[in-house]
């Protein structure tokens, strides 16, 4: 079971304070149900169920949203964290104590890219000094609207490279009319992933400043091109990157504002992760679950 567990206290107050651009949502959960995730889920899930018109299903959302939960965690062989504080708030959030047996801690890894970088990409010419990037989708949770108008403030090119959430229409046309108008902000709707190197190598640092994350990718992907990173303080990976990396406070403007006008070295190309150690790790438990089963 791969959990990917986002701290229930900080999803209520991301989706309090961004909550989707819907009607429906934002009701939901600027509501006081919305403060309750086991309440807000199970109300999501037949709100699913009665759009998808799924009728038959509906008897699938009983039990309760969180026995269910605790039911697939008493029973799963492995639970696969992403970082060890992951299965901290896991534990606190569904009263469940994980089994030592059943814990897998399986960071994210960045396999081997080829880095064709010898040249900053297209987007960076004309730019006075190599530019923030920020890597990721552009939705809400990834902060991009705000860091889009920041970038202004703190008069900081910036690079968002990610393609647009499909369900976020509204905030992708809003994220778009702001990054048109700003003369320090360029988007770059998907880049290939052999092209990301060039991104990494020629760039100042990686801004995360999304509002929630377990383990975010882009940083362990950013290090090992030798990007510095300034991570979201509302992540639970911090452990596994290198010491002093910055964190930024994604709901503060001035914390975000701080970060843009930080202008590191660059850093020695090396992932925080053992990649190798992790697909063995998978495959030994792969090994044992099927032995097991055959027994």
């Amino acid at each position: 079971m791969s959990t990917i567990h986002h701290p229930q206290e900080w999803l209520a107050r991301f989706r309090r304070f961004q909550p989707p651009t819907g009607l429906p949502g934002r009701l939901l959960y600027r509501s006081p149900i919305g403060r309750s995730i086991p309440s807000s889920e199970a109300i999501r899930e037949v709100a699913m169920l009665v759009l998808q018109r799924r009728f038959r299903h509906l008897g699938a959302v009983v039990p309760w949203w969180t026995n269910r939960v605790k039911w697939l965690l008493a029973n799963a062989a492995r639970i696969a964290l992403a970082s060890p504080a992951e299965r901290i708030y896991l534990e606190r959030d569904f009263a469940y104590r994980c089994r030592p047996e059943q814990v897998l801690v399986l960071p994210n890894w960045v396999e081997e890219a080829e880095d064709v970088s010898s040249s900053p990409p297209p987007q960076f010419q004309q730019l006075p000094e190599p530019p923030v990037i920020v890597v990721g989708r552009v939705e809400p949770r990834k902060n991009s609207l705000r860091i889009c108008r920041l970038a202004a403030v703190a008069r900081r090119h910036v690079v968002f490279i990610g393609r647009p959430h499909p369900n976020e229409r509204v905030f992708v046309a809003a994220f778009r009319r702001a990054a048109d108008a700003n003369g320090y902000a360029r988007w770059v709707p998907g880049v290939p992933r052999p092209e990301m190197a060039a991104f990494y190598r020629h760039s100042s640092f990686l801004l995360n400043a999304s509002l929630l994350e377990v383990s975010p990718l882009v940083d362990i992907e950013a290090l090992q091109f030798g990007c510095p990173v300034t991570t979201t303080k509302y992540a639970l990976h911090h452990d596994l990157l290198p010491p002093r990396t910055p964190v930024c406070d994604p709901y503060d403007d001035g914390s975000i504002v701080d970060r843009l006008r930080w202008r590191p070295a660059r850093l020695p190309p090396g992932s925080p992760v053992d990649g190798e150690r992790c697909k063995q790790d998978l495959v030994e438990t792969y090994r044992v679950l099927s032995c097991r089963h055959d027994d």
